[in-house]
Formats: C-alpha cells, structure tokens, sequence
C-alpha cells in the first residue's frame, strides 16, 4: 500500500497537470510532489509520458493502482483528506467558489468531456461539474449518475466595439461572416456537430485546456466572436452578448461514479449546488434564461 500523501501526490500531478499546482494544493513544495510521483511510479511500475500537453500514465499493474485509488476514496468520503470536484471553465466559479465544505476544486481547464470521464473513472476525482453534459456518450466505460442541474441556452458573445453588438434580432447570416472559435469534436461531438451543422465555427483552436486568450480573448480584435452561457457570460461583464437567440442548449450537471453516488458527501454537494444555482438566478436577472432542474 502507498500512503494517502504520496497517492495525492501522483493524482494531484494528473488531475491539475504540473507539479506547482499540485504542491499548492497539498501545501508542500514541487520537490515534495517530484517524490512522491516517483515512489508511486516504482510501486506500480508506472510510466508518465505527455501527450498533447498532458500528462498520462501506462505500466503493469493498473489493477493495484485502482485498488488503490478506491481505498484512498474512500479515506476522502470518510473525512480523511478533502474531495475533490472539477468543473466547467469560467463560468463553474460562480457555483463552486467558495469550495464547498471539504472539497478542494480543481484547475477548471478540460475542453470537453473525455479527461473529466477518465478522471472520475480512474477515481482520481470524486465528483465533476459539467456545462455540456449533452455531450457525454451515451455509454461510457464506467457505471456513472449524472444529476442534471439546470439546461442553459448557447449564445455569442463580442466585444462592445463589433458591428454587430447592439444590434437586434440577429440571424444565422449576420454571424456566420464573423470568426468563431471551432467546439472541438473530439470533447464535444454533439455540440460540434450541431455548430457544423448551422455553420459557425471557422477558427481552430487545438488546444486540450482551456485558457481565456484562445476563447473569449479573440474577440479583443472586434472581430471574432465566442460562444457563452449564461454563467459563463458572468465572468465577462465588458463583452456583449449578441440578440441572436438560443442557437441550441447544454445542461449543466454533476456527475459522479454510481458506486459514490448515494454517499451522503456527494447527495450534500448537489443540494448546495441547486441551492446556489436558486440564489444566483434570484440575484442575477442575467440568468433569467438558466432553466433549473431539481
């Protein structure tokens, strides 16, 4: 068996990909995470390599390092270290911040569904919040509860300077003259295929993390645009949100692993979750198009 400390320190690594992010969190320094990463590495017979900016794991005995994980898991649900949530970029913030009680909260960066998927199966996470829960497979290799929160509509964003910002009822025309990030398929086939499919999205991005300078910072040219959410719009009060209507919806959900699920730990955060939702509609009249869902 590996300690609770040097396990955190392997999955903190994968899950916040570098070695400062996961010391922050543990409250050591980046040589403590150096090694603790190699002492699981020998006990499992593991090899890190990095792929595409991330870092994934291959060796032997994958079995005993699930094991492993699932008893460390447990430690978490018991009170022993803190659970630990991802969430959708930007707009998660305004749900998850303050983390609840006894959770840490992860970087926020995954584009798309498949690493947040892998890190719940491999129990690396304990619980995910997603904006795009339409686009999880409809059979994935795990037993999972996705808990839906609320349905949000997909608008377009840009700066206050555009020409087409201040303008009203907008169609399909006025935007499709005008750059747009591409919704990867590879994390998102549904919303992909459904941007594909009404013709926007004409700039790749080829990124796997998310950062604000390759999504809503294009439109600091006052050109581009991007797509929003009604949270994700929050965090960026200067942009301008476009008289398009709905271009289609996502829902915002929680999902966990089935055997987790009805742990009174996981129960208790999607109760806050709605709760925060609730309050933040009530307050906010910015969010009067989030449709929750109890």
């Amino acid at each position: 068996m590996v300690t609770l400390e040097d396990l955190a320190g392997l999955d903190l690594f994968l899950w916040h990909g570098s070695e400062p992010r996961a010391a922050a969190l543990l409250g050591c320094n980046q040589s403590t995470i150096s090694r603790r990463v190699q002492r699981c590495s020998e006990m499992f017979g593991l090899r890190l390599k990095r792929r595409q900016g991330e870092w994934t794991l291959s060796g032997q005995h994958d079995l005993l390092l699930m094991m492993e994980r699932e008893i460390h898991q447990v430690a978490r649900l018991l009170g022993q270290a803190p659970l630990r949530l991802e969430g959708f970029p930007t707009g998660a913030l305004a749900l998850i911040q303050p983390a609840p009680p006894g959770w840490c909260v992860g970087p926020l960066d995954s584009l798309g569904t498949d690493a947040p998927l892998a890190l719940l199966r491999d129990r690396v996470i304990d619980a995910w919040l997603t904006d795009a829960a339409d686009d999880i497979p409809a059979s994935i290799d795990f037993p999972a509860i996705i808990w839906p929160l609320a349905r949000q509509p997909v608008t377009l964003l840009a700066h206050s300077a555009h020409p087409l910002a201040g303008e009203n009822h907008l169609s399909l025309g006025d935007l499709q003259r005008f750059p747009l990030p591409v919704i990867p398929a590879a994390g998102f086939p549904r919303t992909h295929a459904i941007c594909a499919d009404i013709g926007l999205g004409t700039v790749e991005v080829g990124k796997r993390r998310y950062d604000t300078d390759s999504w809503e910072g294009q439109t600091a040219d006052q050109v581009s645009l991007a797509f929003t959410t009604p949270l994700n719009a929050r965090a960026f009060p200067t942009l301008a949100r476009l008289d398009s209507g709905p271009l289609f919806t996502n829902r915002l959900a929680l999902v966990c692993r089935a055997d987790v699920g009805e742990h009174p730990r996981l129960q208790e955060l999607h109760c806050l979750l709605l709760a925060r939702l609730q309050h933040l509609k009530s307050h906010h009249p910015e969010l009067d198009r989030l449709q929750l869902q109890a």
